[in-house]
C-alpha cells in the first residue's frame, strides 16, 4: 500500500507529517536560508560574494578557519582512536569493569562544556591541583591554554559519540558470517579486517560524522581554553558582542562556513559508505571474549582511566562547589555551603532560566 493511499485512509497521519515539515521550515531551514543568504548581502544591500572575499582574503580570518579545520581532524581523530578502542574492548572482551563502560563514559552528554572547560582549569590549569601536587618537586604541566590542552580537553568530551556508534555497529554485526570466514580457514587477523571492518565501516564513518560536527561547532571549551587558537564558532560569537559593532556580513560568512564544512563532512561520509553498503539479516550478535592475565588488566587499566578521566570534570565541580573560598584560593578539604547558598539567593533567574529552557 502506498503512503498516499494510507494517508487517504488515516488523514490524522498526514496532519503530523505537515506539521513537523512546518516545525522544520520554521526552526531549521528557514534560519539556515536566511543566514545563507544574509552571507551574501553586503553593506550597501547588495548581493555578492564580498563577505566570503574578505574572509579568505585577510590572514585573520583564515587562520580562524584552518584552525577550525585542524581542531575538527584532529580531535575527531583521537576521539575516534578512543573511542573505537573502548567499544572494541566493550563489545569484543569480558574482564573487570567491562559493562561499566557502556554507562559511565554517557555522563559525558549531560556534562555542559563551559563545566567541563572549568573544571579541567581547575584540575590542570596554573593553579590547579595536579600543579599544586607537582609544585615541591619542581615540575610544572605545560599551559592547558594551548593545543595540547584543546584536544585533551575537547577528545575527552567528544569521544563518547564515536563510542557508541561503534559500539552499537560491533553489536550488529552477525556472528556467523565471520564464523563463516573462519570456518573457510582465514585468519582471525584478515576476517577482522575483511569482514568485519566493512560491516562495521557506516558505523566509524557516521560517528566521524557526528564528533566532527559536535567539535567544530563547539563554544565553551574554545572559547575558555583556546583564547590563543580562535576558531570559528568564539569568532563569531566575538563580532556579534563587539563593543566596537562586528560586521553582520562576517558574522553570517562564518556561520555559513560552519555549516558548509558540516555538510561536506556529510557529503563524504554518504559517497564513501553508499559505495561498500551491506544487509544483514538479524542474526546472533557476536560472543566477548573473555580475556585473563596481563592483557585483561591492561584492557581494565585502560578503561578505568578513559572513565576517571571523563567523569573527572563532574566531580571536580561538585566537589568544587562545596569547597570553602578566599578570593581565588579554594581551601580544598573543608566544607561549606555559602557557595550554594549565593547562588540560590542572588542568581536564581538563571537557574529558572535553564530549567525552563530544558522542559
Amino acid at each position: 500500500m502506498s503512503a498516499a493511499v494510507r494517508w487517504r485512509r488515516d488523514p490524522s497521519w498526514l496532519a503530523v507529517a505537515c506539521v513537523a515539515l512546518a516545525i522544520l521550515i520554521a526552526f531549521l531551514a528557514g534560519p539556515l536560508a536566511t543566514t545563507f543568504a544574509r552571507s551574501f548581502q553586503g553593506a550597501d544591500g547588495g548581493f555578492g560574494f564580498e563577505g566570503y572575499v574578505k574572509f579568505f582574503a585577510s590572514r585573520g580570518y583564515r587562520d580562524v578557519f584552518w584552525n577550525t579545520l585542524i581542531v575538527g581532524a584532529v580531535v575527531t581523530a583521537t576521539s575516534m582512536a578512543v573511542g573505537g578502542a573502548l567499544a572494541v574492548l566493550v563489545a569484543r572482551c569480558r574482564f573487570a569493569f567491562a559493562p561499566w563502560v557502556a554507562a559511565l563514559p554517557l555522563v559525558t552528554l549531560v556534562i555542559p562544556d563551559v563545566v567541563v572547560a572549568a573544571a579541567w582549569t581547575l584540575i590542570l590549569g596554573r593553579q590547579g591541583i595536579v600543579n599544586l601536587w607537582l609544585e615541591p618537586f619542581g615540575v610544572e604541566l605545560p599551559t592547558l591554554y594551548s593545543w595540547w590542552g584543546l584536544v585533551f580537553v575537547m577528545t575527552l568530551n567528544s569521544y563518547v559519540y564515536s563510542f557508541v556508534m561503534i559500539f552499537v555497529g560491533l553489536k550488529a554485526v552477525d556472528r556467523s558470517l565471520e564464523e563463516a570466514a573462519l570456518s573457510l580457514g582465514r585468519p582471525l587477523a584478515r576476517v577482522l579486517a575483511g569482514v568485519t571492518l566493512p560491516l562495521v565501516l557506516p558505523s566509524i564513518f557516521g560517528g566521524a560524522l557526528v564528533t566532527f560536527t559536535h567539535v567544530i561547532g563547539s563554544f565553551g571549551i574554545p572559547a575558555i581554553l583556546g583564547a590563543k587558537i580562535p576558531v570559528l564558532a568564539v569568532k563569531a560569537y566575538n563580532e556579534f558582542v563587539s563593543e566596537l559593532g562586528g560586521n553582520p556580513q562576517m558574522q553570517t560568512v562564518m556561520a555559513s562556513l560552519l555549516v558548509m564544512l558540516g555538510v561536506a563532512m556529510l557529503a563524504i561520509q554518504k559517497t564513501v559508505v553508499e559505495r561498500r553498503q551491506f544487509q544483514m539479516e538479524s542474526g546472533r550478535a557476536p560472543e566477548a571474549i573473555r580475556i585473563r592475565g596481563p592483557a585483561a588488566m591492561l584492557a581494565a587499566a585502560s578503561v578505568v582511566v578513559v572513565v576517571v578521566l571523563s567523569l573527572a570534570p563532574a566531580v571536580v565541580a561538585l566537589v568544587t562547589a562545596f569547597t570553602p573560598a578566599r578570593g581565588p584560593v579554594l581551601n580544598y578539604g573543608g566544607f561549606t555551603t555559602a557557595h550554594m547558598a549565593v547562588a540560590l539567593q542572588k542568581a536564581p533567574q538563571p537557574l529558572y532560566n535553564s530549567r525552563s529552557t530544558s522542559s
